[in-house]
């Protein structure tokens, strides 16, 4: 009994620092994508209620709720907010994996999905939910994974408060996200499958009344979505369906599907140059090294524990599907095919596809408890989960060393604009900067950003041939050494 309860408490505390190093070493990999940086924008200007109103005229209702939540960890005007949020999310994600996987495979099992979940967790600049969308975006996954284990358990137990609360909690992650609305075909075949009746018949008859009300919910859903579609269209190609290159759409399914790979983010960092050797050597630390040591010890205290599932084949389908399903409805659509043709490999709901693939992890590594062979297999996959684990947390590193860049940028500009230099200038003011091209590269949102400061109108240039020298001219001059703006006029 010693044992045992020394040994899950060492299992958590495993998991507890991996999950700290993982926080550590990405620090300040936030504001990484253009949303979250209007995002903060609109709650420094105070313009929820226009952007609810914005986003709700143009069709996009699920992103009604979304606003709300997007907006609160920005209210704290803090990156450790930020990243406080970003934790609660992944644990609330965490703790929906670590239910459906011990309910349906055991608790063993439980513990090595989220010892892989988070000692494989990779960031990227690829619309990553890990740093991207905090407290939104993310939490749809954590509530279909809360909504497929009461599923499983009304399936288990034939008692109705588990489908009625599995259902409502997949209409509520499908009015927060679209993608989501296809999680019915997992549901209608998991109890297709549970269903033995040779009579195709009475396997209907069974599969309608399992997930009658899921399908009454997202019948509700679809009707108040079309409605809204209807009288408030939808200019974003991001949610107009593109039927025009089905061959694209599939390689946008597949791209989307498994782009979040452990080890790929690395690659891609690797083969685009985006930071140079000497500083990534410079932003390693211990818990480079730590993670790994951790991850492979655990590893090899936990295998032996686990569960191989009754089948294995239907549990892979099952996997399979939950890697595919999320991107089916951005695959059909001329936004995020166009995105895989320009050789992007990763958007949103590759985040859900992530679960489904450290439970299909699991599931595989199960299949090599095989008498003799498990001890020696035990060594060579826990040296390779080790190593998995260290190439990942490399990655992060790196990608968290050219984010901190642009972090750095940031702060520089908004202690510049706020300083007391701009509370004097004149209105028509143009500013020039000459060695960063704005806020996120985009001169529309530096100027919107900037507005929160300067009372007057001002305009942001970059290049020096289209200056008005007939006004007044401002230069901002970023210095890398220092990480600071220095302002002063030229004109």
């Amino acid at each position: 009994m010693k044992n045992s309860v020394s040994e899950k408490t060492f299992l958590i505390a495993g998991i507890i620092i991996i999950f700290m190093s993982y926080f550590f070493i990405t620090s300040e990999s936030v504001l990484t994508v253009h949303d979250d940086i209007l995002t903060y924008a609109e709650v420094m200007h105070g313009d929820l209620i226009e952007t609810v109103k914005s986003y709700a005229v143009n069709g996009r209702i699920s992103h009604i709720p979304m606003t709300f939540l997007l907006w609160i960890p920005y209210y704290f005007h803090s990156v450790t907010a930020v990243r406080i949020f970003s934790a609660v999310s992944v644990i609330f994600n965490l703790s929906g994996l670590y239910v459906l996987v011990k309910n349906s495979f055991g608790r063993y099992n439980a513990y090595l999905a989220c010892l892989l979940f988070i000692s494989f967790a990779c960031i990227s600049n690829q619309h990553n939910l890990f740093v991207a969308y905090t407290f939104a975006h993310q939490l749809p996954v954590g509530i279909i994974l809360f909504s497929l284990d009461q599923y499983i358990k009304y399936l288990k137990y034939d008692k109705i408060r588990h489908k009625i609360i599995s259902a409502v909690l997949f209409f509520t992650a499908c009015f927060m996200y679209e993608a989501m609305t296809v999680f019915f075909l997992m549901f209608a075949g998991i109890s297709f499958y549970r269903n033995k009746s040779e009579n195709f018949g009475r396997r209907i008859k069974y599969l309608i009344k399992d997930v009658f009300f899921h399908g009454v919910f997202l019948f509700a859903y679809l009707v108040i979505y079309a409605l809204w579609r209807y009288f408030y269209p939808s200019y974003y190609d991001g949610t107009t369906f593109f039927l025009k290159n089905p061959l694209m759409s599939i390689l946008a399914l597949f791209k989307f599907s498994f782009g979040m790979t452990p080890m790929l983010p690395l690659l891609v960092m690797l083969l685009k140059k985006y930071i140079t050797w000497n500083e990534f050597i410079h932003s390693l630390s211990f818990w480079n090294i730590l993670a790994p040591i951790i991850a492979g010890t655990a590893f090899y205290k936990v295998f032996p524990k686990i569960s191989k599932p009754e089948r294995i084949t239907p549990s892979v389908i099952f996997c399979i599907s939950g890697m595919i399903i999320p991107n089916v409805l951005i695959s059909l659509t001329e936004k995020y095919t166009y995105w895989a043709k320009q050789n992007a490999y990763s958007y949103v709901p590759s985040f859900y596809s992530y679960f489904f693939m450290i439970i299909l992890l699991n599931v595989l590594f199960s299949t090599f408890k095989r008498g003799n062979v498990e001890k020696p297999v035990k060594k060579v996959l826990s040296i390779c989960v080790a190593l998995v684990t260290l190439v990942c947390s490399l990655g992060n590193t790196a990608w968290n060393t050219y984010f901190s860049k642009n972090l750095d940028r940031y702060k520089a500009f908004e202690e510049a604009v706020s300083s007391e230099y701009f509370d004097n200038i004149t209105d028509g003011t143009v500013i020039y900067i000459p060695d960063y091209s704005g806020i996120h590269n985009n001169m529309e949102l530096t100027e919107y950003y900037a507005d929160v400061y300067i009372s007057v109108d001002v305009t942001f240039e970059n290049n020096y041939d289209n200056i008005d020298f007939s006004k007044p001219v401002v230069s901002m001059l970023y210095d890398e050494d220092t990480k600071k703006i220095t302002v002063e006029r030229i004109n």
